[in-house]
């Protein structure tokens, strides 16, 4: 009987893979409607992130020619003013932020 579910459960994983359904890593993007800012500003933006948030409290920034490194940096910056659900992507131009307060 373990043996039966064991091939069943591997059949349906082979189809959905086989099928394409399945999320793919590289396909998955956050939508970035924010303000984009140079790499010399997010300084000043990190100091006082309250100016720059929208009427939901949310902080969506663009950071233009910021290498990915700098983003453990960013988000230990964010946690520690208290702001939660913070996400940082690469996109083709720099960063993308998002973080809510």
């Amino acid at each position: 009987m373990v043996d039966g579910a064991r091939k069943g459960f591997a059949a349906r994983i082979r189809m959905l893979f086989a099928a394409g359904s399945c999320c793919r890593r590289n396909s998955v993007g956050f939508p970035s409607q924010g303000i984009r800012i140079q790499r010399k500003e997010l300084a000043g933006i990190l100091a006082a992130p309250e100016r720059v948030l929208d009427d939901e409290r949310r902080l969506t920034l663009t950071v233009v020619d910021c290498p990915l490194l700098a983003a453990p940096l960013i988000l230990y910056r964010l946690k520690r003013l208290g702001y939660s659900g913070c996400k940082i992507w690469q996109e083709p131009d720099g960063l993308g932020i998002r973080a809510l307060r």
